[in-house]
């Protein structure tokens, strides 16, 4: 058995070889495919990313009516803590809030003297739990905190997370009709570069299928072949994935338009896997379609 694996081996890489040209194309095809997917995986995988840590950092504030004592304020600071899917909940009052402005303005403190105190309004400061963060749950909460009496208005960062997730359900889309049409294009030229090797060595598979070969030893080189190619179409996919991880998270931050910093969620390890693993899946079902519909003829 083992010989026969050596064999089938050996001339999966003799005809690697000896058609250079032909391997190449179908290496080069298998990695720009992986590479566009990869990429494409890396940008919906750190939007998701950003998304949650936007909605983690989100604080709700609600300002409360002129004429909320404080005493209202603190019980309804008190009340919201009570909230299960809330983290923290503190009472700023308006001489509060003014003094922070002061503090944010530093040097330009000085424009706001003369201002009355309640110049801007009572607020309650909200942060959510993040074990209990979605978008739902932020909606939710902002609802139910304009329902109260006390409260005036209600804000937080809805236009910054409703951004993102745009940005991510297009890229999530964007991924799967690119991809679908990458794999599909994939497979057929590759598909088309292994008959090429196959239609070049159709006497000696001739040959072989008259002294006894069975059709799986005849197909087995060829296989393999695709499998090999499959690999190193994975590798280079790595290797230019990396080459571009700097210029997609500039791209990333670009879209987003806000100043947010992002990390991509790019592991080497986790996307040679993936890759390999990816190009492998390719090259294998590029030789069947190829080897089987010629053994069919």
């Amino acid at each position: 058995m083992l010989p026969k694996l050596r064999y089938v081996f050996m001339q999966a890489v003799s005809v690697s070889l000896r058609s250079l040209g032909v391997t190449a194309v179908a290496v080069a095809t298998i990695a720009a495919a992986l590479t566009v997917l990869a990429a494409f995986g890396v940008v919906v995988a750190t939007l998701a990313d950003v998304a949650e840590r936007m909605g983690q950092e989100v604080e709700i504030s609600a300002y409360l009516k002129r004429g909320t004592t404080p005493g209202a304020g603190f019980a309804l600071a008190e009340a919201v803590q009570a909230w299960p899917e809330v983290s923290g909940a503190r009472y700023t009052s308006s001489e509060g809030a003014l003094e922070a402005f002061r503090e944010t303005l530093g040097g330009d403190a000085s424009l706001l003297d003369g201002l009355p105190p309640d110049v801007l309004p009572a607020s309650v400061e909200i942060r959510i739990a993040p074990e209990a963060w979605t978008r739902e749950t932020v909606e939710a909460l902002a609802a139910r905190l304009e329902a109260r009496d006390e409260v005036e208005e209600v804000r937080f960062g809805r236009e910054a997370i409703e951004q993102v997730n745009g940005f991510l359900n297009f890229a999530r889309l964007a991924a799967w009709v690119v991809g679908a049409a990458m794999c599909l294009g994939t497979i057929l030229i590759v598909a088309n570069t292994i008959r090429l090797t196959v239609y070049a060595r159709r006497d000696e598979i001739e040959i072989m299928s008259l002294v006894g070969a069975t059709p799986a030893f005849v197909r087995a080189p060829f296989v393999i072949e695709g499998a090999l190619q499959g690999l190193m179409g994975g590798a280079v996919a790595l290797g230019l994935l990396v080459l571009l991880q700097e210029g997609l998270r500039l791209g990333i931050e670009r879209g987003l338009g806000q100043g947010y910093p992002v990390e991509l969620a790019f592991s080497p390890a986790r996307a040679l896997v993936y890759l390999t693993g990816a190009g492998l899946a390719l090259g294998l079902v590029s030789s069947l379609a190829a080897v089987g519909r010629f053994m069919r003829e």
